[in-house]
């Protein structure tokens, strides 16, 4: 697995963690909020529309909700704009423009079931403009994690009782979900200071995203990720952020 934690590719990066090449993203992503009652009109703009909203949805809840790309085909994906064309041209999801509407009152979101219903009804609202990718919604306890319909997490890792780094950890349950799978994935953006915190755990033979998650909660705080796919590297990219 490579472990460089400071490297970012084309329409792989998250803010907040650390500040990587900012142009590399091709669609800025935007909030037009119109106040209705309740809730607000959010407007995403991005190759990545769901797991733009997912953010959003993140920072509305200080919640977690992981979210995991599909392997996206040749027709899934296209060049990035600004890039002249060819075979070496990077290559990002055909997503566009995704509005949704998001509550502006913080008790809408104090329940799992709360949480769950909206997010239902965000994957609904993507399925119903035609853009690429399936998604499910599944949940663990306090985390919620947005798939594709194949997804690479849903493995079952094992992982031995012992005393580790949650960096070797994390990379022990993804060495084990790639190698089930037959996938690259690497890492991406990666809090780099908390990832060296010793925890416990083991003996487990759980789903890869089970296993995972309940890592990522024992740094002391709410982390979550996205597992993003690069058409042109044909790997997955594991990026993990704090939600305050």
């Amino acid at each position: 697995m490579n472990l460089t934690t400071q490297r970012c590719l084309v329409g792989l990066c998250l803010s907040g963690i650390v500040t990587l090449v900012a142009t590399a993203v091709s669609r800025s992503e935007s909030t037009v909020a119109r106040a209705q009652g309740e809730s607000e009109r959010v407007l995403v703009d991005d190759p990545r529309p769901l797991r733009a909203a997912i953010l959003q949805f993140e920072r509305r809840c200080h919640c977690v909700v992981t979210y995991e790309d599909p392997k996206w085909s040749k027709d899934e994906v296209e060049d990035l704009p600004g890039y002249p064309p060819g075979s070496q041209t990077p290559k990002v999801p055909k997503g566009h423009a995704f509005v949704l509407f998001l509550s502006r009152d913080p008790s809408a979101f104090r329940t799992s079931d709360q949480i769950e219903g909206a997010l239902r009804e965000m994957i609904n609202a993507y399925d119903h403009v035609n853009m690429p990718g399936r998604f499910d919604l599944r949940t663990n306890g306090e985390v919620a994690h947005v798939l594709p319909k194949n997804n690479l997490l849903n493995e079952r890792v094992t992982l031995e009782r012992g005393t580790r780094s949650l960096l070797e950890t994390v990379q022990i349950i993804v060495n084990g979900a790639s190698q089930a799978k037959g996938e690259s994935i690497k890492f991406g953006t990666i809090p780099i200071n908390l990832m060296k915190k010793p925890i416990t755990l083991g003996p487990l033979n759980e789903r890869a995203g089970d296993v995972l998650a309940t890592a990522l909660a024992m740094s002391g705080r709410k982390l979550s990720w996205t597992l993003l796919y690069d058409y042109g590297y044909q790997a997955f990219y594991l990026n993990i952020h704090a939600v305050e």
